[in-house]
C-alpha cells in the first residue's frame, strides 16, 4: 500500500512550476500491522520493498506504465472501456479519480462538474438544466456538481473526450457511461484473475495489475456537500467482496523475488491534500482487519512484519530517484524554477 501526496499546489503558479512540481511526489508507505500476533513458530517475511535500478549494479527493469485516466488518447477517460484498454496495452496501474454522487456513491470522473466530460447540459432535451449552479467550494463557478445527482442519475449519462481540437480521438463521444468504484475493481479483478494467467505480461516480471487511486478535490466534498471523500473510500474498500483478494491478502508476498525483479504494489493512493492522506494512513492502520482476510497463505502461518524501519532505506532511494529527476528537469526546461526548490 502506497500513498502519495502530489505536492503542487495549483493556485498562484506558472504553468512551467506546475508542470515541473508535479514530477516530485511525497512517498509515504503504510506500515502494515502483523495480521496476527507476532508468534516464533510462524514464518516471518516481508511484503515487497521498493529497489529502484541503479546504474552500477546493471539491474534494468522495463519502465511502469499508468494507465492515467485508461487509455485516453483512444477512448474518453475515465470509462470501463478506457481502463481496458489500457490493460491490453501493458499497463501497470490504471488509475481512476474519484468523486462522490449524492446518495455517496464513489465514481470515476475528471472534474465535479459534470459538463467538462458529459452530456449533463443536453440529456434528454435538457432534463438537468435546473440543476447548474455556482459552488463557492469550487471558487463559484457555474457547473452541474456530480454530489447533486445520484448514481442512478449518473448512468443515464454518456462521456465525451474532455481535450478537444483533434488533439484525441472523439469517435467514440457520447457511447460510454461513467463507471463507479465498484465496477472499476470488478474490471481490473477479472482481468488479473481470468485475463491476465492466459495471456501473460510480455517484457514484465511477476506481479499483476495495480490499482492507482486519487480522491479528487476532497476539500469541495468536505464543504460542499458534507462528504467525506476518505471514509467513503474505505467503506467502499471495506465492503467490495473482491477488494481483500485483489490489493491486499497475498499479492504482494515477495518470498522468492530476485532483486532484479519487482512487483507493483497493488493499491496506491495520491491526492493534492496532505492532511486527507495522513489521515487515510492512520485510518488504514486503525481499520486493517477490515481489508484483509485469512486466506490460505495466511492461514498456513505466514507473518508479515515489514515495520517502518524495514522500509526507510528503499523509500529514501526512491525519493533521492525522484529529486534526482525533478532537478533535472527544471535545469532542462525551467531556469528560474531551481531557486525554487532549492530555497
Amino acid at each position: 500500500m502506497i500513498i502519495i501526496n502530489n505536492i503542487n499546489q495549483r493556485r498562484g503558479r506558472p504553468a512551467t512550476v506546475l508542470l515541473l512540481t508535479s514530477l516530485l511526489s511525497f512517498i509515504i508507505l503504510i506500515s502494515i500491522p502483523a495480521a496476527v500476533d507476532a508468534d516464533p513458530t510462524k514464518k516471518k517475511i516481508n511484503r515487497c520493498p521498493l529497489r529502484p535500478s541503479h546504474n552500477n549494479n546493471n539491474i534494468h527493469r522495463p519502465p511502469l506504465i499508468l494507465g492515467h485516466r485508461g487509455a485516453s488518447f483512444h477512448i474518453p477517460e475515465h470509462t470501463l472501456q478506457s481502463y481496458r484498454l489500457a490493460l491490453e496495452l501493458g499497463a501497470d496501474y490504471i488509475e481512476p479519480d474519484l468523486v462522490a454522487t449524492k446518495d455517496n456513491v464513489l465514481i470515476a470522473v475528471h472534474d465535479v462538474d459534470l459538463n467538462v466530460t458529459t452530456n449533463v447540459h443536453t440529456y434528454n432535451n435538457g432534463e438537468f438544466g435546473d440543476r447548474a449552479r455556482q459552488s463557492e467550494g469550487n471558487g463559484n463557478k457555474w457547473g452541474y456538481y456530480v454530489n447533486d445527482f445520484t448514481w442512478i442519475e449518473i448512468q443515464q449519462l454518456r462521456v465525451k473526450q474532455r481535450v478537444t481540437s483533434g488533439a484525441r480521438y472523439d469517435g467514440y463521444d457520447y457511447l460510454f457511461q461513467i463507471p463507479s468504484f465498484t465496477q472499476i475493481v470488478n474490471l481490473l479483478h477479472d482481468w488479473n484473475t481470468r485475463e491476465l494467467p492466459l495471456i501473460g505480461r510480455p517484457s514484465k516480471t511477476g506481479g499483476v495489475t495495480g490499482l492507482y487511486v486519487e480522491l479528487k478535490k476532497s476539500y469541495y466534498f468536505q464543504q460542499d456537500g458534507n462528504i467525506s471523500l476518505a471514509d467513503l473510500f474505505l467503506d467502499e474498500l471495506a465492503q467490495h467482496p473482491k477488494a481483500s483478494e485483489l490489493l491486499f491478502d497475498h499479492v504482494t508476498l515477495c518470498e522468492g523475488l530476485r532483486y532484479d525483479e519487482y512487483r507493483v504494489p497493488p493499491l496506491v493512493l495520491q491526492s493534492f491534500e496532505g492532511d486527507v492522506l495522513e489521515y487515510l494512513r492512520n485510518k488504514f492502520k486503525e481499520r486493517w482487519m477490515d481489508f484483509v482476510e485469512e486466506d490460505a497463505i495466511l492461514a498456513s502461518g505466514v507473518v508479515n512484519v515489514t515495520g517502518e524501519e524495514d522500509d526507510e532505506v528503499d523509500h529514501r532511494e526512491c525519493l533521492d530517484a525522484l529529486l534526482s529527476i525533478l532537478l533535472l528537469s527544471l535545469l532542462l526546461f525551467c531556469k528560474d524554477c531551481l531557486y525554487l526548490v532549492v530555497n
